[in-house]
Formats: structure tokens, sequence, C-alpha cells
């Protein structure tokens, strides 16, 4: 298995492809295998770069806190798939996957053009 110092270079590599709109990413709603009692998932982002399918998402997840406490906390997911949305294998949760999700957030929004548009540039 490769370092985490890799797999944070890998996504700061997808972070730069995604702000230049060298990568482009898919919104759609999450397959029924991400969803349950415990987690949910509002959408998700997916992209096929180099002949491999990505995920990316936001998991809310119950935080348990004793046995019937608990409160909803947030984790960004960056993923392998197959062709089917079957995850195959899970980056370990980094300090830059946040980012990741946030650019992708970003550009689907079209916050760039949009203040562009209402600026007049």
């Amino acid at each position: 298995m490769k370092a985490n110092r890799d797999y944070i270079e890998f996504i700061d590599h997808l972070i730069a492809m995604t702000q230049n709109n060298t990568v482009s990413w898919r919104r759609s709603s999450p397959p029924n295998n991400l969803m349950g009692t415990e987690q949910e998932v509002d959408f998700v982002y997916t992209t096929t770069y180099q002949g491999k399918y990505l995920r990316v998402y936001e998991e809310n997840y119950k935080h348990f806190t004793d046995e019937f406490e608990f409160f909803w906390a947030e984790r960004p997911i960056v993923e392998f798939t197959d062709i089917h949305s079957t995850p195959l294998w899970r980056f370990p949760i980094l300090s830059n996957t946040y980012n990741l999700l946030e650019a992708i957030r970003y550009k689907d929004a079209g916050v760039d053009d949009f203040i562009s548009s209402v600026l007049g540039r």
C-alpha cells in the first residue's frame, strides 16, 4: 500500500484538475448501498479518470457517545467503485479530502461563472 503522503499528493492533484476543468464531476443521487439508518448521503459526485471510477461524497453518520446517545457528524469520502457503483476501495480520510469535496461543490454550483456574470466580467 502507498503511504499517506502519496494519497495526499493524489488528492491535491485531483483538486487542481477539478479547478482547471481537466476532470469534470457528475452529481447524482446516492445508490441504495450508501443509505441506511446509521448514515445519510445527500448526493454523490462521480468521474472516470484513466479508466478508473471515482466517487466523492459527504457521509452524515451517527456518532454514538453512549449506547443510545449520538450526534450527527459528517466525513468526506473518496473511493474507487466499479461500473455498477459498488465500492472497491476507500481512501483514508486525509487533511485535504474535504478540500476536494469543496472544490467539486464549487464547480458544481457554478460560482465562478455567477460571480463573473454579476460583476459584468
